[in-house]
């Protein structure tokens, strides 16, 4: 198994965020003319502790894919624009190059077809608690992603048949949360597991809003 540049940052990347890094680090410079020359992909994974910069990160073992789009030189490093296409597993690191790289599969998802099937069912729901947590927002004059038609517009994408999984990251992408929760999602390997993480994640966020700020 081959091993792929490999690109630790602060951000907890999910399928199908679209990814926008300045780039300005040597070694990463080297390793985004590298992408460029090969594949177009790279690694992107949290940090658990430590920096980017530097090399004294230490990271978690699940990140995800990017695919790179286009890349323009800026007056600090080059600007990358990428997106994710799908969440990994790293096998194995190799800290001797000059940047990392990793070997890595892609992330198992341990789900039934009954479990997809009740999960889909689940989904109206969770979208209405996302609105209700904007609409909590709204009273307190607190920012939030506008969403024409609320949380629930987002769910089949006109297709009712739409992927689950993908339907819940379109979820997820509309909270305001901080990378680890994001991470904590990535990381479980199923999508009862997932829409279960999700369910906290916005209660969290109300408990958070109504302590600071009252209901």
């Amino acid at each position: 198994m081959s091993f792929v540049a490999a690109f630790p940052v602060g951000a907890a990347y999910i399928p199908g965020d679209a990814v926008i890094l300045r780039v300005f680090e040597e070694r990463y410079l080297l390793m985004m003319e590298h992408v460029l020359e090969s594949t177009r992909q790279f690694v992107s994974v949290l940090i658990a502790a430590g920096s980017e910069v530097g090399g004294e990160d230490q990271r978690f073992n699940t990140g995800v894919l990017v695919e790179v789009d286009h890349v323009e030189p800026s007056d600090f490093g080059v600007m990358v624009y990428a997106h994710v296409a799908h969440a990994v597993t790293i096998t194995n690191w190799n800290n001797e190059f000059i940047y990392p790289r990793a070997q890595v599969v892609q992330h198992h998802l341990d789900t039934t077809l009954s479990e997809s099937d009740e999960v889909k069912k689940s989904l109206r729901d969770i979208a209405s608690q996302i609105d209700s947590l904007f609409a909590l927002m709204d009273s307190h004059n607190i920012a939030h992603p506008h969403v024409p038609g609320g949380a629930e517009s987002v769910l089949f994408f006109g297709d009712e048949d739409a992927n689950s999984e993908a339907v819940l990251w379109s979820l997820l992408r509309l909270l305001p949360c901080g990378p680890l929760a994001r991470f904590e999602v990535l990381a479980l390997t199923s999508l009862t597991s997932r829409a279960s993480r999700i369910v906290e994640e916005i209660t969290h966020l109300r408990e958070i809003i109504t302590f600071r700020f009252g209901p």
